[in-house]
């Protein structure tokens, strides 16, 4: 979450530690909920210190959420909350700007007895007078508007809708110097947007919008079976739309054919809503920023997704052992055959289910719920297996299911020096590792502990490895043992608190002077509860308000890394800070940090409006470190330029908010210097363009991508789509060495490589005819000994030769019988990993380079038997057993299996592996390097087993050195591009391109590399590889600046 949203111009006036949130869970030994009297009371104001008498201030609980209205004097006052814990405030008013947003939402942490007051000041707001009409003039009724900001791209409740003269007042806006988007949409005409300011409270801002009648556009939809998309609904949003609401799209009939209405000249995104049973459904995406008006009609569509003719049933029966579960179980499933998931909801008096319809394939099934045991898992005789489920299944599957309770912690809180227990203090429980069913994210945010005893409990999302912080007012933070929620389910933890050290600070700007209201948050209480934000900071709890510049904490221990805010300056990160009594006031000094600006270009190479980029550190691709490393986002405005201030200075990615369905360029890396202004567009005018020719024929409507050596992940991304003639133009490459990659028709996110590009600083590039042959590929294996699996998958990837990692290079067909071959469909020329699993203990690699004329000639794929057994163990330095995950495969690359520690059997660390008898490598983790440095190496012998005892404090250091590279342009921006090692055994160095860095890898020694790239003064550096000890981080990196040849020199 953005911290700068902490600036809402509240005052807390009696706030302590005491208010942490709580989810209550601590209370559940009482039958009865009791109502707390907890007074929270305040007023609003606006900036001249008026009351604001209209607003609504709602606050949301855990359970329950309570609205108040202020009175004549602008007070509120809640008096009884049902149970203590964290609320959201959330505040309306027509002529004052409120907070709808949830994520600006402020907190308020309420304990009994504890008299709280949060004061507001509220700007006030401007007024938007709309009128829509058509293109003759007239006024359209019903049309309903949404709104969001530019600054922020954060939507604003807006819920109005156009009355009989086609007008409506939309009230309650920020009034700001940049433009708010205007999106309209009716049922009669288009969709349109439209920017405009509120800059005056005291003027009504008026705006028009014109709606079109548009063109009605034909095509048919086929699934990925060649058959129609029958029953299915068809969406089309113009690709600026970001508000959440969406029509319901138009059917499609049973031959397939569909007619969109009301289409205009603009770039839409068409995305099939596919029924799932009940009231669920899914969505595919089928084109992105797509002009439907200049395709060819009718448009052929194709969507990744079998027809609804092919579908089948998963038919089965539940067995309760003892009371079933109240709320009733969730069922999912995957088939990696086919790469389609199962969610299907399954009501606690049902014995007998049937779910669908599903893709016929081999499925592993699981019942999810964080209470059940499923007899099923532990290998019972006479149970069925849910690890290969096949659909259609001609007996019902039978699940046993058996309710255990909700996984919790519970523990007591004590004087680390009297013993005694402390009765009011919060917690935070925070998950290490899951253990069974899915990865529920724990929360982030504290809970209240309050009991004589001192004593808690609280339930967690799921079986798992958790640990417990506490802190008290007076004492510091302090962190449990670890607790395993399945085998030690009534274990109490023992926490004991010390008092803290206080620490003082101030923070002060690059002349000395003190920066007031600046955030000052401690990791040790703000950081996430789960294993990728353990070290981030997440939450707000506990920040400290600068005044005057100077910020203190009385609760701190050891050593603590502190993080500093405030939105005039660019964050501070500062670690290793020790905590020691009576130290000297430490200072912190911030900078106003780096500008990136630019402008941003759509995938014909206009400026795009309205478009929001997200600014990330390295690790923000996913899940809850990508809110928590978010530096920050900007949006373009009528012009498509953009400009985003006090940046850290770092390396940055930056990336559209909808990247993975958007056109042109919608990812990028930029360097950023302190203090410094940093030009960063996506796209341009400039083109790299060709033809795509397959089979003899222009390929229409093929999406295709310029990226890294990875078609999914990377530094720089960006798609073009062909036209009516085959034609593509990427506008505004960046310059660099890229991969050209095709997407794979009617298998999503999956690329074939089409060719290597290298893109000149300057000037426009014309590839000309890209010609290849795409046919049917087919597979035959064959086992030394047994018959093929019903769970046996293949999957074709493109090779890399750095790495054994990659996504699907082709489109596999489901095999209809047991008998039939295997194949891929859509194979063109290249190089390739065949890669097969579901073999048991070990999958299979096999290299294959296929010419056009080769690509029809059937594939033998020889799989050995696992005749050969091994065991592992592993120990640490001193000895102790270790339990850590290596890599295992064979000397020839071909055979791979994962030496994961056994979560089942305590005795044994890791299971006996079944394996083809031969010469093996171990590597230390998951082994994604190919030349990822050995641990030990072992001989596996037909009808034999191997012991193998893996000792860490033994191991020799990695003979491997290496070096990190990072090449940019001028203004910061990354670029890759090879690099020529001279010198002795350059011939043994690997260079590994990806975004944002280029790892050089070999023989120790002295080098120079030499960089040459069209358009860019060549450059030529001395290189020295250092050792690199095995498992710690190198040290050796280098960062060049590519000048380019019009620049003159000082420029």
């Amino acid at each position: 979450m953005s911290v700068l949203r902490l600036f809402f111009a509240t005052t807390l006036l009696s706030i302590g530690f005491n208010g942490i949130p709580h989810s209550g869970l601590g209370q559940e030994k009482k039958p009865e909920r009791a109502i707390t009297r907890i007074p929270l009371s305040g007023t609003l104001t606006d900036e001249n210190g008026d009351p604001v008498v209209d607003a609504k201030i709602t606050i949301r609980g855990e359970e329950s959420y309570q609205r108040a209205i202020t009175d004549p004097n602008g007070r509120y006052e809640f008096v009884e909350i049902d149970k203590p814990g964290e609320f959201r405030i959330s505040i309306e008013s027509t002529g004052h700007v409120g907070v709808t947003d949830y994520a600006s939402m402020p907190k308020v942490m309420l304990m009994a007895n504890k008299a709280i007051t949060k004061d507001f000041v509220l700007k006030r707001a401007g007024q938007l007078h709309v009128t829509v009409k058509d293109t003759d003039g007239k006024p359209i009724k019903g049309v309903r508007l949404y709104c969001r900001s530019v600054v922020d791209a954060r939507r604003i409740r807006v819920n109005k809708s156009t009355n009989a003269a086609g007008v409506a007042t939309v009230s309650g806006l920020e009034p700001l110097q940049t433009n708010y988007i205007i999106g309209a949409m009716g049922k009669s005409h288009s969709i349109e947007q439209a920017l405009v300011k509120v800059t005056d409270p005291d003027e009504v801002a008026k705006l028009e919008i014109i709606l079109h009648s548009g063109r009605t556009i034909k095509g048919k939809l086929l699934c990925s079976d060649g058959k129609p998309a029958a029953g299915w609904a068809l969406r089309a949003l113009p690709s600026w739309w970001k508000f959440n609401s969406y029509p319901r799209g138009v059917p499609i009939a049973e031959d397939g054919s569909f007619e969109l209405i009301h289409i205009t000249n603009q770039p839409y995104n068409l995305s099939v809503s596919i029924p799932k049973g009940g009231t669920i459904s899914m969505s595919r995406n089928i084109m992105a920023d797509a002009n439907l008006t200049d395709i060819q009609q009718p448009l052929q569509l194709t969507v990744d997704h079998p027809s609804p003719s092919s579908m089948n049933y998963l038919k089965g029966k539940i067995r309760w052992i003892g009371k079933p579960l109240e709320r009733g179980i969730r069922l999912s499933g995957y088939s990696a055959q086919t790469q389609h998931h199962i969610h299907e909801s399954i009501d606690s008096k049902t014995t007998e289910f049937k779910v669908g319809p599903v893709p016929p394939g081999v499925y592993r099934i699981r019942p999810e719920n964080p209470e059940l045991e499923v007899m099923n898992l532990r290998k019972i005789k006479n149970l069925d297996d849910l690890d290969s489920v096949k659909i259609p299944n001609d007996e019902p599957l039978q699940i046993v299911l058996r309710v255990r309770g909700k996984p919790h912690v519970q523990g007591i809180v004590t004087d680390a020096e009297t013993k005694k227990p402390i009765k009011t203090f919060q917690y935070r429980i925070t998950k290490l590792r899951t253990l069974e069913g899915p990865n529920y994210v724990q929360d982030d945010d504290w809970k209240v502990g309050s009991s004589d005893a001192g004593d808690f409990q609280s339930e967690v999302v799921g079986p798992g490895i958790y640990t417990v912080s506490v802190v008290a007012d007076g004492y510091a933070v302090a962190k449990s043992e670890q607790v395993d929620t399945i085998k030690e389910i009534d274990r109490e933890l023992k926490i004991e608190l010390q008092r803290g050290i206080a620490f003082k600070g101030m923070v002060v700007d690059e002349a000395g002077e003190p920066i007031e209201n600046a955030i000052v948050r401690a990791l040790s209480l703000a950081s996430g509860a789960m294993p990728r934000v353990a070290s981030r900071f997440v939450t707000d709890m506990h920040a400290q308000h600068t005044k005057a510049g100077k910020f203190s904490f009385d609760n701190l221990l050891d050593t603590e890394t502190f993080r500093v805010d405030h939105p005039d300056y660019a964050f501070r990160e500062i670690s290793g800070v020790q905590i020691v009594k009576d130290a000297p006031e430490s200072k912190i000094t911030l900078s106003k940090g780096a500008t990136v600006y630019g402008r941003v270009y759509d995938q014909n190479g206009d400026p795009q409006i309205g478009e929001t980029l997200h600014f990330q550190d390295a690790s923000g691709y996913g899940g809850g470190d990508r809110e928590a490393g978010r530096f920050g986002i900007a949006t373009t405005d009528r012009n498509g330029e953009y400009k985003i201030q006090h940046l850290p200075a770092t390396t940055i990615y930056v990336s559209r908010a909808e990247e993975w369905s958007a056109m042109g360029v919608v990812r990028h890396v930029i360097i950023t210097e302190a203090n410094k202004e940093h030009r960063l567009d996506f796209g341009g005018k400039a083109n790299l363009s060709g033809r795509l020719i397959a089979n003899d024929e222009p390929q229409e409507n093929v999406k295709l991508q310029l990226g890294g050596p990875d078609s999914t992940f990377g530094g720089m991304k960006m798609f073009a789509r062909t036209g009516d003639d085959g034609h593509f133009t990427f506008h505004g490459a960046p310059p660099g060495d890229w991969y050209l990659y095709r997407e794979i028709v009617g298998s999503r996110g999956d690329w074939s490589l089409l060719d290597r590009v290298a893109v000149p600083a300057n000037g426009s590039v014309e590839l000309g005819d890209r010609s290849i042959r795409i046919a049917r590929m087919t597979i035959l294996p064959k086992l030394e000994t047994g018959e093929i699996p019903d769970e046996l998958v293949l999957r074709l990837q493109q090779y890399n030769e750095e790495l054994f990692f990659g996504r699907d290079a082709a489109k596999f067909i489901p095999r209809a019988t047991q008998d039939a071959p295997f194949a891929f469909d859509m194979v063109s020329s290249g190089t390739y990993d065949l890669i097969c699993y579901g073999l048991g203990d070990f999958g299979m690699r096999q290299k294959i380079v296929i010419s056009d004329d080769e690509i029809d000639q059937p594939i033998a794929l020889e799989i050995p038997a696992a005749t050969a057994s091994l065991t592992t163990t592993a120990k640490g330095s001193n000895g102790e057993s270790l339990r850590t995950t290596m890599s295992l495969r064979s000397q020839d690359g071909r055979i791979h299996a994962m030496l994961s520690p056994n979560t089942v059997d305590v005795k044994n660390p890791y299971p006996t592996l079944q394996l083809p008898p031969g010469k093996y490598t171990v590597t230390n983790g998951p082994s994604f390097n190919r030349r990822e440095s050995a641990i030990a190496d072992v001989e596996l012998v037909a009808g034999e087993e191997q012991q193998l005892e893996i000792s860490f404090g033994k191991l020799k250091q990695s003979t491997l050195r290496r070096a990190t590279v990072r090449v940019c342009d001028k203004q910061g921006v990354l670029i890759p591009c090879r690099i020529e090692v001279l010198g002795a055994g350059s011939e043994d160095v690997l260079v590994r391109t990806r975004l944002p860095t280029m790892t050089l890898s070999g023989p120790a020694g002295d080098y120079r590399i030499r960089i040459k790239l069209s358009g860019f003064e060549p450059i030529e550096v001395p290189l020295r590889l250092k050792s690199l000890v095995l498992q710690k981080s190198n040290d050796n990196k280098i960062e060049l600046k590519l000048k380019r040849i019009d620049q003159q020199i000082g420029d």
